[in-house]
């Protein structure tokens, strides 16, 4: 059952169009209806404002103009270049999703439920491939899009509900028009992102405000219900530094553990419990309460200290005495708050082991190497 009447439909369609031509955003992958720019920009911008695309995107297409190119490339080069951008498993999907598209010659499907097919590409994703590049009548779910549709249709619920989702890409699917498919959507998002914020939505120069039910209640800012924000979860983290004859050991991060296929020092989690604090005036319960975000340190046990070294030689081989405190970092990663402490080490004996994942780089290859942003930022402190 139709939500809008034709009639509404229609005028609703006009109205947004009129306003996407005269403010519309320029962006460099809208530049061109290729299918290949289209997906890379839109993975780019999953969980990543636009202005933090932007010169990734540019970067990205210098490197890897084509889908071929792309897919001859090894995964360390795409990581490297990814670097920054955060949730890796995107572009480990891409690298994936490349190699199959180079085995077509590089042409993608155009139909949104052969392009799901592809690894990391959903349903929304996949709407806005066939409908961006292709002009395929679909229609589109993703952040701003769902926060206007709950608006116009004044929508109280869960809109990340399955019962919303339902409802939502009903809607979305009732709206869209049968031609110039790409610039209706590309102006629904415009509009969603510049008009009708998550807060102060600029309602007075809404140009589709006459269809908007929450607007005409006075219940824009409550719709759509707040998002649940998972618990937040408190790491504290030890990088070992190993430096031996000029060169670092580096060790890759397997499938499974967070930053997998990045670079990284020999990392372990500590318990913080039975850490001393190094600043005083800091009780026990401060030291044990994991909500904290400030860069108060902790100095690691003797005993703790002696673990690490155990731990590092289990995992590499390698005998290290550990030693000063190069610098504490905090990072964040999905729910993950992240307290980093890096430590220098003494090199003492061992031979690496022969497995993959584990190598010794000189300083210059460091700089060349995908590493994890928190390490890239611990580099800073070694010379």
């Amino acid at each position: 059952m139709s939500i809008w009447d034709s009639r509404q439909r229609q005028a609703f369609r006009r109205r947004l169009r009129a306003w996407y031509a005269e403010n519309g955003r320029h962006l460099p992958w809208r530049e061109s209806r290729n299918a290949y720019r289209v997906w890379i920009s839109e993975i780019m911008l999953q969980q990543t404002t636009v202005a933090a695309v932007v010169p990734y995107f540019e970067r990205f297409m210098r490197r890897f103009p084509t889908v071929k190119e792309l897919a001859s490339a090894s995964l360390d080069d795409v990581l490297r270049l990814w670097e920054g951008l955060g949730y890796y498993s995107r572009a480990r999907n891409i690298h994936k999703a490349a190699i199959l598209l180079a085995e077509q010659d590089g042409c993608f499907p155009e139909e949104p439920d052969e392009l799901e097919k592809l690894p990391g590409i959903g349903r929304y994703t996949a709407a806005a491939i066939a409908s961006f590049a292709f002009g395929k009548s679909a229609g589109i779910v993703e952040a701003n899009t769902l926060r206007l549709y709950c608006r116009l249709i004044g929508y109280r619920g869960n809109p990340r509900s399955k019962e919303a989702l339902t409802r939502l890409w009903a809607f979305a699917d009732e709206i869209v028009p049968r031609h110039n498919v790409g610039a209706f959507n590309q102006a629904l998002m415009d509009l969603g992102a510049t008009l009708c914020r998550p807060r102060d939505p600029d309602c007075p120069v809404c140009p589709v405000r006459q269809h908007c039910a929450a607007f005409e209640e006075g219940s824009q800012d409550a719709i759509p219900a707040p998002k649940s924000r998972p618990a937040i979860t408190y790491l504290t983290d030890v990088c070992l530094v190993v430096e031996n004859q000029g060169r670092y050991l580096v060790r890759k991060r397997p499938e499974g553990e967070l930053w997998a296929g990045l670079w990284d020092f020999p990392r372990f989690n500590i318990d913080v419990r039975t850490t001393s604090s190094r600043v005083g005036g800091h009780s026990k319960s401060e030291r044990m309460n994991k909500r904290k975000k400030d860069s108060a340190s902790f100095r690691l046990t003797p005993s703790q200290l002696s673990e690490l070294e155990h731990r590092l030689n289990e995992l590499t081989g390698v005998r290290v005495r550990v030693g000063e405190q190069l610098a504490e970092i905090q990072h964040a990663v999905t729910r993950y708050q992240v307290r980093l402490i890096g430590l220098r080490t003494r090199f003492e004996s061992g031979r690496l082991k022969r497995v993959s994942g584990l190598k010794w780089v000189r300083k210059e290859e460091l700089a060349e190497l995908a590493l994890t942003g928190p390490v890239r930022k611990l580099c800073k402190h070694l010379w």
